[in-house]
């Protein structure tokens, strides 16, 4: 029987964690769930190895990161775990690497550039005649956290006298903005749901009344919705960009096509559910077996993974201080 790293810190409070763990069970796997906070890495002549508890956790056959961080413990090691089991080959959905990238709202728009995946005008400013000059480019833009999500803390900011006075109070507090060229929508955009490359499911969301984010935090709704297919192209193409296994992907229609907005390496996939009656974490775990199988088929001895493990820890990734595995 193929064993499964669920991780999360939160297997029964967090509906998206529980709904994995069962998953992983209803596919005929053993659903093992770690904590992040448990991590220890371990450097000795016999090469290196990730541990949790009294468990090696190159004993798994792959990881499903359902919620791969702690509040307890030590963030930089447990980036660093993940980071050493990429390079040891153990499957990892989704891979540490892409779950950084879609975090960072600007790394996932120049991923969207360098694939040609449509996305709306962005800048990235750190001074006021910078973000003056954005304002003035863009006419209508959205500032938004560069790591945030749920929509909290956009702001929707014109080029006039107040919009400008916004923009030198954000930019003072926060010390670089991200913006992105405002494309009025009505208050609607989609959502689609892309696991292992293919569009399962998608949403239209519409915002509340006199509200512009179309977030269901923000108070938005979701309708089931049909793809069209260049919709369901735009966003497995984003989906690619990133390098994420299964995501939700944010998309608004213009005169010019879709343009992506963001990918999100955690959806809120019960929207899928409670939409379109569609069980998004079946999918996802069916696909973690199937990345569990080849990946026993073709690793043929703990010890020679361990043999072969990279030993340097170097320092050089954004968030943590440490460097970001290659995307899987």
């Amino acid at each position: 029987m193929l064993r499964i790293g669920v991780v999360t810190a939160f297997p029964s409070e967090d509906w998206h964690s529980a709904r994995l763990i069962a998953a992983v069970g209803e596919q005929g796997a053993k659903a093992v769930v770690i904590d992040p906070a448990t991590f220890a890495l371990g450097l000795s002549g016999h090469g290196l190895d990730v541990t949790s508890g009294a468990r090696s956790v190159l004993d798994l056959d792959a990881l499903l990161l359902a919620r791969g961080l702690s509040p307890r413990g030590d963030g930089d090691l447990q980036f660093e775990a993940y980071h050493q089991l990429v390079a040891l080959g153990q499957p990892q959905v989704n891979c540490i690497g892409a779950l950084l990238t879609a975090q960072d709202k600007l790394r996932a728009s120049c991923l969207f550039a360098r694939a040609g995946v449509p996305t709306p005008e962005t800048r990235m400013v750190q001074t006021e005649p910078e973000a003056l000059s954005a304002l003035a480019d863009l006419r209508w833009a959205v500032v938004k956290p560069r790591f945030g999500s749920l929509g909290n803390g956009m702001v929707r900011l014109r080029d006039d006298t107040r919009g400008r006075m916004r923009m030198r109070e954000l930019l003072e507090k926060e010390g670089g903005l991200y913006l992105q060229r405002f494309i009025s929508t009505g208050g609607e955009d989609y959502r689609v749901f892309v696991v292992a490359g293919r569009p399962v499911a998608a949403v239209r969301r519409r915002a509340r009344r006199r509200e512009w984010r179309t977030n269901l935090a923000q108070g938005g709704m979701a309708e089931p919705l049909s793809p069209p297919a260049q919709l369901a192209r735009t966003a497995v193409a984003a989906a690619k960009a990133v390098g994420l296994a299964y995501t939700a992907v944010d998309v608004v229609a213009t005169s010019r096509g879709y343009f992506v907005l963001e990918v999100n390496g955690h959806p809120n996939f019960e929207m899928a559910w409670d939409s379109c009656r569609i069980d998004v974490g079946e999918l996802i775990a069916a696909h973690v077996l199937t990345r569990a199988r080849a990946w026993r088929k073709v690793a043929r001895g703990r010890e020679l993974r361990r043999r072969r493990a990279p030993t340097s820890l170097g320092r050089d990734n954004r968030r943590s201080g440490w460097a970001a595995a290659p995307l899987a």
